[in-house]
């Protein structure tokens, strides 16, 4: 038997008034969910006790006060529910909310609380100490806190709801900006870290991710948006990116080696089209105006980036040598060059990488096309190797080792692979001032063995022919 005999009308009426804050309580939360009495305790010897009027009345007051009170009066559950965030976590995770009471008020909470509130599954489960039932119950003290305590991080959940519609402006800039939609997205995992919920500003810190960590790295100087805005820098990202995503560490955690101490507080990497920037909860701040080392973080995401713009300008140089050779030479043969040595860890380590990325081309390609001793002398003063050169070869492409791998007494190469003509040159030897290559006359005629054989035969023949004419 639930409850004794003799408080079985206090109890019949009891449920239904139950019924009645049901139905109020359904209406208020949107579903239906079920409000259950748990009698047992009235089989208590505490409560066994009471006198008869005693025990009804608590019966009657459980529900009257305590149901009431959890439910639909100010400050109770409903009420808290009025929060569109909490609801949401709520009716996902609830669907019945037990009560009951502790006729032996065992209930100790601090400052002197005398109910609390248990998750179990998908329940919620209110107790009372039995003493503490009266038609005079007119709060619950600490009611909101320990409700939110049943649903970790659930409290932060509005000031979430408001940061997320603050990053959804910073979204419409990001993408006008960039041209292209690029997802930004918040991992808010972290505010239900049982640290993180233990600090004092953590509403505040949660505004901060959008309104500095966000805000800085996207739209404000120094961001995303200043590094990548012109090409090839930004079609480097278009190409790469479709989303950003924001993690936060509540234990501070991070410690990047790869980085100075002034840095070492966050991290940027990039999962295939995402790049995630992660950072130590406690570096969080509104006035975040700038992440130390931000550019050359983010630039490493993606390999030889950093120097894109350098190597732009170093190839509208090259279209410039480019028109000079054609006319030198009478034909267009286009002239490439492997930007691949740019992504070498030895490239990397050169503390004038940005020049040597110049001085392939107004160094190596400019000495080997157009410059005196250069192809293009050399081709346009001998047909016969001119027509073979415009026969044989369809582009010239130059390759640089950045482990200097190129040996045999020399530091450059040439070699005619199909119809590509393929000029190699050790890293360490680019200069700006490069005015010449070792034996490259005779290398470069080693390429086309036949022309060079029919011009030494047509320049013995012209010689013979003239001193025949000096004779006749």
């Amino acid at each position: 038997m639930s409850h004794p005999a003799e408080v079985d009308k206090a109890v019949c009426d009891a449920e239904k008034k139950l019924k009645d804050i049901q139905a109020n309580f359904d209406k208020n939360v949107g579903r239906p969910v079920c409000l259950c009495m748990d009698w047992s305790w009235t089989n208590d010897p505490a409560f066994a006790a009471l006198s008869t009027s005693q025990k009804n009345d608590v019966i009657q007051q459980t529900v009257d006060s305590f149901v009431l009170f959890c439910t639909n009066n100010g400050g109770s559950t409903s009420y808290l529910l009025r929060d569109e965030p909490m609801k949401k976590i709520f009716l996902e995770n609830i669907d019945q909310l037990n009560f009951t009471l502790s006729p032996s008020n065992s209930i100790k909470g601090m400052n002197n609380i005398f109910y609390d509130i248990k998750r179990q599954g998908r329940s919620l489960t209110f107790t009372c100490n039995m003493e503490k039932i009266s038609r005079q119950l007119g709060s619950l003290n600490y009611f909101k806190e320990q409700f939110y305590a049943c649903f970790p991080g659930a409290e932060n959940v509005s000031v979430i709801a408001e940061a997320e519609k603050e990053l959804a402006g910073i979204q419409t800039r990001f993408n006008t900006a960039m041209g292209k939609p690029i997802s930004l997205k918040v991992n808010w995992e972290f505010t239900v870290d049982e640290q993180f919920n233990n600090l004092s500003d953590k509403k505040d810190v949660i505004k901060y991710v959008v309104n500095g960590l966000v805000l800085y790295t996207t739209t404000n100087g120094g961001s995303t948006t200043y590094i990548f805005k012109e090409d090839p820098l930004k079609k480097v990202f278009l190409d790469n990116i479709d989303s950003i995503t924001y993690r936060i560490d509540p234990r501070d955690t991070i410690k990047d080696s790869s980085s100075t101490a002034q840095s070492n507080y966050y991290t940027i990497e990039r999962v295939g089209r995402d790049l995630i920037i992660t950072c130590n909860v406690d570096k969080l701040s509104r006035n975040m105006s700038s992440l130390h080392n931000f550019q050359s973080k983010i630039l490493a995401c993606f390999p030889g980036a950093e120097y894109a713009n350098t190597i732009n300008q170093a190839e509208k140089e090259l279209s410039e040598i480019q028109k000079k050779f054609d006319a030198q030479i009478g034909k267009s043969i286009p002239l490439k060059v492997d930007w691949s040595f740019t992504a070498s860890p030895e490239f990397k380590k050169q503390s004038d990488a940005n020049d040597l990325i110049k001085y392939v081309v107004n160094g190596l390609v400019l000495y080997t096309t157009t410059h005196g001793g250069s192809m293009g002398s050399i081709i346009s003063s001998d047909e016969i190797l001119k027509k073979a050169f415009h026969e044989g070869v369809d582009s010239i492409t130059y390759g640089i080792s950045p482990t200097d791998a190129i040996q045999g007494g020399s530091y450059w190469q040439i070699e005619k692979q199909g119809k590509n003509l393929l000029i190699a040159c050790n890293m360490e030897k680019l200069s700006r001032h490069m005015t010449s290559l070792p034996n490259f006359s005779n290398k470069f005629l080693s390429c086309f063995p036949a022309a060079k054989n029919a011009s030494s035969v047509s320049a013995a023949e012209k010689i013979i022919a003239k001193y025949q004419t000096q004779l006749t």
